[in-house]
């Protein structure tokens, strides 16, 4: 068994001494705050780790990551973005199928789960493209099945697939919320705005509601209401796409939301200053949305955070508008991000903020005993310095993307160390061990 003391845990929303103790299967047995007891344990535990008084949170979970392997690796590999997320206190991590080849069809989907499974400082899961009905005959047989399909909603294909194919209710279908039908061609390579023009708010707005208008036909379908499939947005940008979602799940629909760092501390006026490390899809909007987005996030409305981490070369990168790749790479620093920001407003959103990063992503990705800290889940948690202040640059930057649109940005609060399944994985700086599994194998 495995004892962590002296370390402060977040209880009915206060700091409250305590110590945590694991079994050797990586699983809480107990936490406790008195330290009578300190001595039997002693005499029970293999292993003790000193929390030094830091804070002790639950392990987050990124429901939207690319880590660019197999096909992409000269821009990131597991090895390296896994880095990058347990130094950034991420215990799981979702990965996007947009690689090269594309991971449509279960031989794919196998290769790169055994592949990844190497490599992995992180517990992972793997989505897939729109498969065909065959290829989606054998994930269904199949023991470990795709944490969800991804519907890029603006390629027509996977429109009309979601539209006007059955789908199954036990998978997750994660969509980018992006209208095709109103996506132009970029006019001026230099401009920010002719780029964000080009892919208007408007197209979000529109697939949203063609997403509402499905998901509104099968509840008045008694037989579809039993097979409801699970629909999650991710990267919403938009203040009239959440007040969309928003009325949506009043009326019943269930619809899980989540939202990117950039799309809240990000807009268009630092867009124009950023030029290409500023490029996302959907783009960077309005100081307006940011704040809406906020809003949303710390009422509930916003179910989670995801990073959409996407790694590219400064060549790559170093193009115009119209011809540099979209993603920012940022899975390192989203907490202390957004840390820092509440900090500067309201602190009572603290634990909102720990919920849309562990638990309420476990429960959109189906993740049983992971994602809070109770008696009988798994030991995934991290230690985080509150107090310490440092700069985001590359000399702290474990990705293969040096560059972010936050490098040089003073942030409050570090993650010292990460626990996955009760073993250390990273500490102060130093990877210590590399036993990423695919987390549904799990039990």
């Amino acid at each position: 068994m495995k004892l962590i003391r002296n370390i402060r845990i977040l209880r009915n929303n206060r700091f409250q001494e305590a110590n945590i103790l694991v079994s050797n299967d990586g699983k809480i047995i107990k936490i406790f705050r008195s330290s009578k007891g300190l001595n039997y344990f002693f005499s029970k535990v293999d292993q003790v780790y000193l929390g030094r008084n830091l804070i002790l949170l639950p392990g987050f979970i990124d429901v939207h990551v690319h880590f660019r392997e197999p096909g992409e690796t000269f821009k990131e590999d597991f090895e390296t973005g896994s880095k990058a997320a347990v130094a950034g206190g991420f215990v799981i991590v979702a990965d996007m199928p947009n690689n090269k080849p594309e991971i449509n069809s279960f031989e794919l989907f196998s290769k790169k789960i055994e592949l990844v499974s190497k490599k992995s400082y992180v517990d992972f899961l793997l989505y897939v493209s729109v498969p065909t009905v065959n290829e989606l005959n054998m994930f269904m047989k199949s023991r470990v099945k795709p944490s969800g399909i991804k519907i890029y909603f603006y390629r027509k294909r996977d429109a009309e697939f979601f539209l006007h194919e059955e789908l199954i209710s036990e998978l997750l279908y994660i969509i980018h919320a992006e209208d095709g039908e109103l996506l132009r061609e970029v006019k001026d390579c230099e401009s920010f705005k002719a780029f964000t023009r080009a892919r208007p708010r408007e197209a979000e707005i529109s697939a949203i509601k063609k997403i509402i208008s499905r998901l509104s036909s099968w509840e008045k379908n008694v037989y579809e209401q039993k097979r409801k499939p699970k629909i999650h947005i991710t990267h919403l940008s938009t203040m009239e796409g959440l007040i969309l979602l928003t009325e949506a799940r009043h009326k019943g629909l269930k619809i899980t939301i989540d939202v990117t760092p950039h799309h809240l501390l990000l807009n268009e006026t630092d867009g124009s200053k950023l030029g290409t490390w500023a490029k996302c899809y959907p783009p960077l909007r309005t100081k307006k949305d940011n704040n809406y987005l906020l809003y949303g996030l710390f009422t509930g409305k916003i179910d989670a955070i995801a990073s959409d981490h996407a790694p590219h070369t400064v060549e790559e990168k170093s193009k115009s508008l119209c011809e540099a790749p979209g993603g920012i790479a940022s899975i390192q620093y989203v907490f202390p991000l957004l840390y820092t920001r509440i900090r500067k407003s309201s602190y009572e959103n603290f634990p909102t903020l720990i919920r849309a990063l562990s638990k309420n992503p476990a429960r959109i990705l189906g993740l049983d005993k992971r994602g809070s800290l109770r008696v009988g889940n798994f030991a995934d948690f991290v230690l985080f310095d509150n107090k310490c202040k440092w700069r985001i640059g590359e000399e702290y930057n474990f990705s293969k993307c040096k560059k972010t649109p936050y490098d040089g940005r003073t942030v409050l609060g570090k993650i010292i160390s990460t626990f996955i399944r009760g073993e250390l994985v990273y500490s102060d700086g130093v990877f210590l061990r590399k036993n990423g599994r695919y987390a549904t194998k799990i039990k």
